[in-house]
């Protein structure tokens, strides 16, 4: 099984696993993160070191779900969010090298290749928790919209193969590190709808809509190279690499080693819907 989910990983962009966490776990999850964090709505960026034993009940379950995957990434960087923000489209880039480089254009005349920035790995979504008034939990509201790109430079348009994954409790999303995602807010916000106002994170719902939220965890896998407003989503995202960058950072939640992987490509692909 884990052998067809890493081939399977090397072959498409994109794949989710769901139900990654056994019964609750995470919503335990989540909740210790907010312990930890004093209950914000967010945390920064978190690093740890997988050659050293995990100092939180998180960074034990984050190891074990990647040993899970047959990811061997040394370095994990990881933060969260507990409320549905709009993201405009983005890769995630390791921010202190990015700074060496010479402005971009218009602040400065240098055309710098998408290949000069430095990427994760893999980047991955896990998906702890969506609550909200039925009426506002919707298929793909508040989903990630990835882009897999074949433009070399940031002056060009990627190409336009395009994913969509709805928020599910316990769904872990991975991806390229490379690639472009964001998170609309409106759902349809990106395209320019007729049917859908877009720009403003405060003034587009209405106070029904603000009394829900969403909560999930980003992880990132730095290889080798060093939300309507209305749901809560929440959510944890995580990076992994193998050089060291300022490490900071027991329970354990159990996880679930049968992930079922799913490829999402432009056909399967539904937009998201209000």
């Amino acid at each position: 099984m884990l052998f067809a989910a890493v081939s399977f990983l090397f072959s498409c962009p994109v794949a989710v696993y769901d139900n990654v966490l056994q019964d609750g776990g995470y919503s335990d999850l989540f909740s210790s993160l907010s312990d930890i964090t004093g209950g914000t709505g967010g945390t920064t960026h978190q690093l740890f070191d997988r050659q050293q034993s995990p100092t939180t009940s998180i960074e034990t379950t984050l190891s074990e779900l990647l040993s899970s995957l047959s990811d061997e990434s040394r370095y994990v960087e990881y933060w969260w969010r507990s409320s549905w923000l709009n993201l405009d489209m983005h890769r995630d880039i390791d921010e202190t090298h990015g700074k060496t480089l010479p402005p971009l254009p218009p602040f400065g005349d240098v055309e710098v290749s998408k290949d000069d920035f430095k990427y994760p790995a893999f980047g991955h979504v896990l998906y702890c928790g969506v609550e909200g008034d039925d009426e506002l939990v919707v298929d793909g509201a508040g989903g990630t919209v990835l882009l897999s790109s074949s433009s070399n430079t940031t002056t060009q348009h990627p190409s336009t193969t395009l994913f969509v994954v709805p928020p599910r409790p316990g769904r872990l999303l991975r991806f390229k590190g490379d690639l472009m995602h964001g998170v609309p807010r409106p759902a349809l916000s990106y395209f320019n709808s007729d049917e859908v106002e877009g720009g403003s994170n405060h003034l587009i719902f209405t106070k029904k809509a603000k009394d829900t939220a969403k909560r999930k965890l980003k992880i990132s896998l730095l290889g080798d190279r060093r939300r309507r407003e209305g749901r809560v989503q929440r959510s944890f995202k995580l990076s992994v690499h193998d050089d060291p960058s300022n490490p900071s950072l027991v329970s354990t939640f159990a996880c679930n080693s049968d992930f079922t992987p799913k490829c999402y490509d432009a056909e399967e692909a539904t937009m998201p819907r209000r």
